[in-house]
């Protein structure tokens, strides 16, 4: 143990001279650390997480499969053709801030209805901005057209295109297809627009918690140090924004290459955050 001999105390070289631990283990290197029981039910919970995403990664990996090989029939796992009508259509704004001059902006992405991304695809056109900056935060904000459909499974508000909004009215009638109850295919007025699966978009989120849990077990597992914990979720931030976007695409095309580069950006991540726990 590391020792520091200060005036008071009579010490080897004479004089007065108090002994005090060293800082080391009271606030430096080991001070911040987390208990070992409290890092190993940090662990176990982590890895319970991982096990609970990669389960249901792997439900939702079979039934896009499933989709992707699905056609038009009358049994359970088929595409179902449906005949529809409007009921009902809404446009609006969603808006949020995106911390830089410029005023308001209109147009682009729409807001997510339902699970689905309404009115993706070109939707709305490109962002303009309206409005003086005046050094205040500009708002960002994304229009949406949707058209409320009923068939004989259901109802459900639905993205549309700017131009098939302004077309339809109530009472018009549409040719659906739907998967597992879920419109996936939509002709109306001449237009056809299609949509993801639930399973699909569904992928996202269920990597993103993978990442996360991954993240929590690597730190409790090399550090358990809080300081290092700021340290490492800069780097796993900037590499879990590659692996949630990329990833389903990487899962549905081969999933042992999907494990592969997670068990490989994992052991990098791992190395690194060890290598800077020793210094």
């Amino acid at each position: 143990m590391h020792h520091l001999f200060r005036p008071g105390m009579a010490g080897p070289g004479g004089g007065h001279q108090v002994l005090v631990k060293s800082g080391k283990y009271r606030g430096g290197r080991y001070g911040d650390s987390l208990r070992p029981w409290s890092r190993a039910l940090l662990v176990l919970g982590a890895v319970l997480a991982v096990l609970c995403c990669a389960r249901a990664l792997d439900r939702g990996h079979d039934a896009t499969a499933a989709y992707g090989r699905a056609f038009v029939c009358g049994g359970e796992e088929c595409l179902h053709e449906e005949t529809g009508e409007v009921r009902d259509r809404r446009t609006g704004q969603t808006c949020t801030s995106n911390g830089t001059s410029g005023g308001t902006t209109t147009g682009g992405a729409p807001a997510t209805i339902g699970g689905v991304a309404a009115g993706a695809g070109g939707v709305g056109g490109a962002p303009v901005t309206i409005g003086g900056g005046g050094g205040n935060p500009g708002t960002s904000c994304t229009r949406y057209h949707d058209v409320k459909l009923a068939w004989s499974g259901g109802s459900d508000w639905l993205g549309v295109a700017a131009e098939t909004y302004e077309e339809v009215r109530a009472g018009d009638r549409a040719r659906l297809r739907t998967w597992q109850g879920q419109v996936v295919r939509l002709e109306i007025g001449g237009l056809v627009r299609t949509y993801p699966p639930a399973s699909q978009t569904g992928l996202w989120s269920r990597v993103l918690l993978l990442w996360l849990g991954l993240g929590v077990a690597v730190w409790a597992l090399v550090s358990g140090r809080r300081s290092d914990l700021y340290g490492l979720a800069v780097p796993w931030c900037m590499v879990a924004f590659p692996t949630t976007l990329f990833g389903p695409a990487l899962l549905m095309w081969s999933p042992p290459a999907f494990c592969g580069a997670l068990a490989l950006l994992t052991a990098g991540l791992a190395f690194g955050a060890r290598a800077g726990h020793r210094f």
